[in-house]
């Protein structure tokens, strides 16, 4: 008769556990929820359609990609990461917050998740994975965030090429290129600049003052940079560069600025980004890089106005300069 008793309240225990993740979700949702069952990888598997219940503004994310996109080994990703497409992530990347995919998640040794994970079609984890909150897929529960391509223009004609080791200051305009040597210093303030394309060299420095405003530095085209390039800012402004084409990060560099490319992107190794992360394209963010993202709860247009500036958040010092990204 023991024996019996202790099976009932074993089962009453694991329904209890179970209706408080169903309902949970449920809440939110009218459709039917499958029951979860528990999963190898720390949180709870919901399989089956679930209605749009994870829906967020384009500043809530702190990395945003709609193409094919591939992480590199030991990233870190602060706030949420949604991907309109496929996603690989290597060994040891972790991610602050929850991961939506409209497509299929692909998951290394060592990967950690701190909220969701929510993937459209597939998922292919490796078992010594952690992730925190629920695994809910396949399922079109994940409310894709879409954005335009603003239409970048430049009238300048102008380009511009600054030697080696030069000290340049630049005013808001419109130029044609953009081109440098190493170890060239830009000093740039409040407006906005457009290119036709950007090349920043090795150890090349962009130092913006931001007291009367915010800076944004368009490329109509492709916007790259060498080794060791820094973006930094004095003043309560922010930092936006957007590339209408490709956008190419060599290594270890340290950007202060919310970074939107509008075709593909790629992120070289070693590299920090303080603010947000948006590509249309295929995406690359290579190994130990680190985005931080989101660190502002104030409020910004929809995502179709991307002519409007974005929050960005995070204050880091770097040298003497306070590095951070549009508020």
């Amino acid at each position: 008769m023991l024996k019996y008793v202790s099976l009932i309240i074993i089962l009453l225990c694991c329904s209890v556990s179970f209706g408080t993740q169903i309902d949970s979700l449920s809440a939110s949702s009218s459709a039917s929820i499958t029951r979860p069952v528990a999963s190898p990888f720390g949180g709870f598997e919901i399989a089956g359609p679930v209605s749009p219940v994870y829906s967020y503004s384009a500043e809530s994310y702190s990395l945003l990609t709609s193409g094919e996109t591939s992480i590199g080994n030991n990233v870190t990703i602060n706030g949420l990461a949604g991907f309109d497409g496929n996603i690989y992530a290597g060994n040891g990347t972790a991610f602050g917050d929850s991961v939506f995919t409209s497509g299929t998640f692909g998951g290394e040794n060592n990967l950690t998740i701190a909220g969701d994970l929510v993937y459209g079609q597939q998922s292919w984890i490796n078992p010594k994975i952690t992730v925190g909150g629920s695994i809910v897929g396949p399922t079109n529960s994940w409310t894709t965030v879409s954005f335009t391509n603003p239409g970048l223009t430049t009238s300048g004609t102008d380009s511009l090429w600054y030697e080696n080791k030069s000290s340049n200051t630049l005013t808001a305009g419109d130029y044609g290129s953009l081109s440098t040597g190493n170890q060239a210093n830009i000093y740039v303030s409040a407006g906005t600049y457009n290119f036709g394309s950007v090349w920043l060299g090795n150890n090349t420095n962009i130092i913006a003052d931001t007291s009367a405003g915010n800076v944004i530095i368009n490329a109509v085209g492709s916007f790259s940079t060498g080794q060791n390039v820094s973006i930094s800012y004095v003043g309560s402004g922010g930092v936006m560069v957007q590339s209408g084409n490709d956008l190419s990060l060599g290594e270890s560099n340290e950007i202060a600025a919310n970074i939107r490319s509008f075709g593909s992107m790629n992120v070289g190794n070693n590299n920090v980004i303080n603010g947000r992360v948006f590509a249309r394209g295929q995406t690359w963010i290579g190994n130990n890089s680190h985005i931080a993202g989101v660190g502002s709860s104030v409020g910004v247009p929809e995502p179709a106005t991307l002519l409007m500036l974005m929050p960005g958040a995070y204050l880091c010092l770097r040298k003497k300069y306070r590095n951070s990204a549009i508020r």
